[in-house]
């Protein structure tokens, strides 16, 4: 191409230099002068001093020299799966005559939390990132992300008199029904009580990723490089179910088995904590497209490795007698002995992330950002998904079944998995040298 611009011009020239010569009698063969003939090396960018401003006018275009080093930060607004609940934790029932009052499918049972997944709202994160030219068309480049931690969940209490009527949904395995444990109880008949369910979700999500990229296809308007590297992932999250109640009247209500005197504060605590860190070795892509000072860039990358899940679950029941000391019993109402403990796993996991975004050069050397981006993980425990339901009434230390038939064994615990997801909207700055 660059060849036959080269012989046209100069067709062209000798033409132009004939004519003239014809018309002012200057014989043909004087010598022409000596062209200035500017080349450049295929796949190369320019010096910009090598390039004549005329000719940067023809083409519309001035090429930079080539960008070294550069750094990112960017301001992330986004958004991340709900959590999961495998079951109804938190009831509400208008009628004390169903049997058992509270229990889920009972015609005055309301679910109040865990008919639903956690919603955790919007999220503000940061992301950073660096990168080098190695030359040679690799570069060296690497980022990392954090989102703020974020909580969601419920906090449902009575009044004085214990109304409305709060339960924890158990399904009981000896008779084969679903049950509840009252938190707070109106009815005088059996004895009055009032108390408060605290149902609360924390999660938060970072991970960084270090990158090798290999200049693939460029030219004035677009440039593609491949990417290879590793990426790690961290998702902390954790589940607590708490409920504190008291009795009004003494006797009604039992600790261990024994009756405690009205005005005690008795309080079940669970707490599920559930961490997964992925690893592995990811392929991908880089695509910019330029026109001036706009740019459009979009990013696929994929990884391949392993989830290695662990879930803490711990809980216990207290009695505090009116100006007594406090006693400790394990197990609250959802983690029992049974369950109670560290749980690891690994699991083989996927995650590819894409990302599109449009940058405007502010200057030479800084250019504003604005994009969205997406990030999936295969396989996550998640702590609301490892909440068992299933629960033997006869091992919580606060109810009045405790110790009254043997155990069967319940909750027991296995490895609940499900798909995660991170997406959002992404502004920021990159500074290139």
């Amino acid at each position: 191409m660059r060849n036959g611009f080269r012989v046209s011009l100069a067709v062209s020239l000798l033409s132009t230099t004939f004519l003239a010569a014809q018309q002012l009698g200057v014989p043909a063969e004087k010598p022409i002068p000596e062209m200035n003939l500017i080349t450049f090396q295929a796949g190369q960018p320019a010096k910009a001093s090598q390039i004549p401003a005329e000719l940067g006018r023809v083409f519309n275009a001035a090429p930079v020299d080539p960008i070294r080093f550069w750094v990112n930060a960017d301001y992330l607004l986004w958004w991340v799966k709900d959590g999961p609940i495998s079951s109804p934790i938190v009831t509400t029932t208008t009628s004390l005559t169903d049997l058992p009052p509270g229990a889920v499918g009972q015609p005055g049972t309301r679910v109040a939390f865990g008919d639903r997944p956690i919603d955790y709202g919007t999220f503000s994160g940061l992301r950073v990132g660096a990168g080098f030219d190695l030359g040679g068309g690799l570069s060296l480049e690497g980022s990392y992300f954090a989102l703020e931690r974020r909580a969601g969940g419920l906090i449902l209490s009575s009044d004085a008199a214990g109304s409305p009527a709060i339960g924890i949904s158990t399904f009981n395995p000896v008779i084969g029904i679903e049950d509840a444990l009252l938190t707070s109880n109106p009815d005088p008949v059996v004895g009055i009580w009032t108390g408060t369910a605290v149902v609360a979700s924390r999660t938060r999500l970072q991970g960084w990723e270090l990158n090798l990229g290999l200049q693939g296809m460029q030219t004035n308007t677009f440039a593609f490089k491949w990417i290879a590297g590793f990426r790690a992932i961290d998702l902390n999250e954790d589940l607590v179910v708490q409920n504190t109640f008291t009795p009004l009247v003494g006797g009604n209500l039992t600790f261990n088995g024994a009756g405690v005197p009205a005005g005690t504060v008795l309080t079940d605590h669970d707490r599920f904590h559930a961490t997964n860190h992925f690893y592995g070795g990811q392929v991908g892509g880089h695509a910019q497209w330029r026109s001036g000072a706009l740019s459009l860039d979009v990013v696929g990358k994929i990884a391949f490795g392993y989830t290695q899940q662990v879930v803490n679950i711990d809980g216990a029941s207290t009695m505090t007698p009116p100006g007594g000391t406090t006693t400790v019993a394990p197990g609250g109402v959802y983690a029992q002995l049974t369950n109670i403990g560290r749980h690891y796993q690994s699991s083989f996991a996927v995650s590819p992330e894409v990302g599109i975004g449009l940058g405007w050069n502010l200057t030479d050397a800084i250019r504003a950002k604005v994009g969205y981006s997406l990030l999936y993980l295969s396989r996550v425990a998640r702590p609301g998904a490892q909440v068992n339901h299933t629960v033997d009434q006869t091992l919580i230390p606060t109810h009045q079944a405790f110790g009254l038939t043997p155990p069967v064994g319940q909750p027991t615990f296995a490895f609940r998995e499900t798909d995660f997801w991170a997406q959002g909207i992404n502004f920021g700055l990159e500074f290139m040298y």
